[in-house]
């Protein structure tokens, strides 16, 4: 009896040059295959798709949403913590999903995959475990070793009574990679989620051109298919090896291919997708900066892939294409019926509201706890808006919603990222060029803009809460006192307790430890402040930035970490007036402008 199976490929492979705008638009290959094929996960461009197919077994590729759906594991035993997120998650997923594959082969790209095969090999049955040796190199010698192993697999592939020794013609494809029109954005990198970026572009009307990405790469080249139907496997191996763009490869061609791609064909951004603890991606990220230049647009995303992180990866995703669209903001619509404009920032820890009358001017500003309910917060303060100011709904023409809540908002007709409404929200205050620090309940920024208050440049502390203000609320608590009481506990003393981590958990126990030790209350909480603000001010020094600096957020009402914040850049730090309110301000400038 035989079954149908659909497997994808490429029918050119020029088009990882040429780019392609969807990892999912490809070109479907019909195989007819025996029911003894052996099931096979693709996770690697480095495993041959090809050479598995005209064997006839079964290629599942692997995509990252599959792979992050799987528990996490206790990896003490088995991994060094700062390993290869990629590596630790497919790990999970393997030993998952083991009873679905018949063979599991590991290709030896780098140590963190080659780690991955000894602790696969203490979890899992070895006889489904596979270790595929692929040289860094290029040229006629590394082709000629890589060939032994490609023989060596093949052997494997066909052991046992049930797999043809012979290899297997496929049917013709049919290309059906459309291209769009839109403002192009170049991916590359690894294999990661790509939901959340894919819904950015689309937002944006930009269209994704994959570039270099791990998991398309190793979709099945039917040219190479064409090259195994007369069991050439010295020449699909020199054609394998020469189709390799994976960076821990000694050989920069494709490098200098996509670069020549992004000139030619007018591709305005780039963004680079990198595993945590990558020892080779994070490289190409910074031979695209270098070689494209500073002036142009490159976004590098570290994705840990067992943690959710949607909302402040969306974050850097929409300020990233905000920046690149250039919005013209043009004069207020001034009206003679005395309209409002609106613009509500929803923070993880409170959510502000500004609005400006028809002549741009402030005419309130409220504030309340955001609480367990985005929706809620929001709905409380248009009631406020209404009842201690008396503007009504129907008088307010737009209202625009900033901050991570911002999508929940549903009386907000449009969204605009945090990043860009600080920006604005300062600019209008300052009216010239400065360097932004916006240190929130949820993650820290640094944003340098110029006098029209557009985002030059900009860096987010956003995997975890060290060094925002949920992190000082931790600590505050952990002594016992408000905020408040713990901001003038730091400027009451000259010395500082050394705090080495910025962990909320470890930095928890460390302060216990200096308790025990008989450090004072104020000498505790000066080295917290300290802590966080060369924690800060790193942050500064990545996006460059100059003098003058100002801060917003509600931290910025902390004397302490102000002052700490000083020492650290050696500069003074300009305190905006109500602070707290900047991103609801430059939200509400956003509403009043075409």
């Amino acid at each position: 009896m035989k079954i149908l199976k659909c497997l994808f490929f490429f029918n050119d492979i020029n088009l990882l040059v040429r780019g392609v705008t969807s990892p999912i638009n490809l070109t479907k290959h019909v195989l007819l295959t025996t029911p003894d094929c052996m099931r096979i996960p693709i996770f690697c461009s480095l495993i041959p798709t090809e050479l598995l197919i005209r064997l006839g077994h079964e290629p599942v590729f692997v995509e990252a949403s599959d792979i992050i759906s799987c528990q996490q594991r206790e990896y003490a035993c088995v991994f060094h913590e700062n390993i290869c997120t990629y590596a630790k998650s497919l790990f999970d997923f393997l030993t998952e999903k083991e009873s679905e594959f018949d063979l599991i082969i590991i290709p030896t790209s780098c140590d963190a995959l080659k780690k991955l095969y000894n602790a696969l090999a203490a979890k899992i049955d070895n006889a489904k475990l596979y270790s595929l040796y692929v040289p860094q190199n290029k040229g006629k010698l590394a082709s000629n070793i890589l060939e032994k192993s490609f023989n060596k697999l093949a052997d494997r592939l066909i052991a046992g009574d049930n797999y043809s020794k012979s290899l297997k013609p496929a049917a013709s494809p049919r290309n059906h990679v459309n291209f769009s029109l839109n403002p192009r954005i170049g991916i590359v990198g690894a294999n990661t989620p790509m939901q959340t970026i894919n819904t950015c572009l689309e937002k944006f009307n930009f269209e994704p051109i994959y570039l270099n990405h791990c998991l398309i790469k190793s979709y099945s080249d039917n040219n190479q298919l064409d090259i195994l139907k007369d069991n050439d496997l010295h020449d699909y191996t020199a054609s394998f090896l020469e189709k390799n763009t994976c960076p821990r490869t000694n050989d920069d061609k494709y490098k200098i291919e996509i670069i020549n791609r992004i000139k030619e064909d007018n591709i305005c951004g780039l963004i680079v997708n990198v595993p945590k603890f990558c020892d080779f991606h994070p490289f190409e990220f910074r031979h695209y900066k270098n070689e494209l230049g500073d002036s142009f647009p490159i976004l590098l995303i570290e994705h840990e892939l067992n943690t959710t992180s949607e909302g402040q990866l969306m974050t850097r995703i929409e300020a990233f294409l905000e920046k690149i669209a250039k919005t013209t903001f043009t004069k207020s619509r001034a009206t003679a019926n005395n309209k409002y404009y609106v613009g509500i920032d929803s923070g993880s820890h409170s959510t502000k509201l500004v609005c400006l009358n028809s002549s741009s001017k402030i005419v309130a500003k409220l504030i309340t706890e955001t609480g367990t309910s985005v929706k809620d917060s929001s709905d409380k303060l248009i009631n406020e808006l209404s009842g201690k100011f008396g503007i009504q709904k129907k008088d307010i023409s737009k209202i625009v919603a900033t901050g991570y809540g911002r999508s929940k908002i549903q009386h907000a007709k449009q969204s605009t990222t945090e990043i860009t409404c600080h920006a604005l929200g300062a600019n209008h205050t300052l009216g010239k060029a400065a360097t932004i620090i916006d240190i929130g309940g949820q993650d820290s920024k640094a944003i340098c803009i110029d006098e029209k208050g557009s985002v030059k440049r900009f860096v987010m502390n956003d995997k975890c809460a060290a060094g925002t203000g949920r992190f000082l609320e931790a600590m505050a608590s952990k002594l016992n006192v408000d905020l408040a009481e713990f901001a003038r506990l730091a400027t009451k003393t000259k010395k500082s307790a050394s705090i080495s981590s910025m962990c909320s958990v470890f930095a928890e126990s460390e302060v216990i430890s200096l308790i025990a030790e008989g450090k004072s209350k104020p000498e505790i909480a000066r080295g917290i402040h300290k802590a966080t603000a060369d924690r800060t001010s790193s942050l500064v020094r990545r996006i460059s930035g100059e003098p003058p600096y100002y801060i917003t957020g509600g931290v910025a009402k902390n004397t302490g970490l102000v002052k700490e914040l000083e020492k650290s850049l050696g500069e003074k730090i300009y305190v905006l007036n109500d602070p707290q309110f900047s991103g609801a301000l430059g939200a509400a400038i956003i509403a009043t402008k075409d």
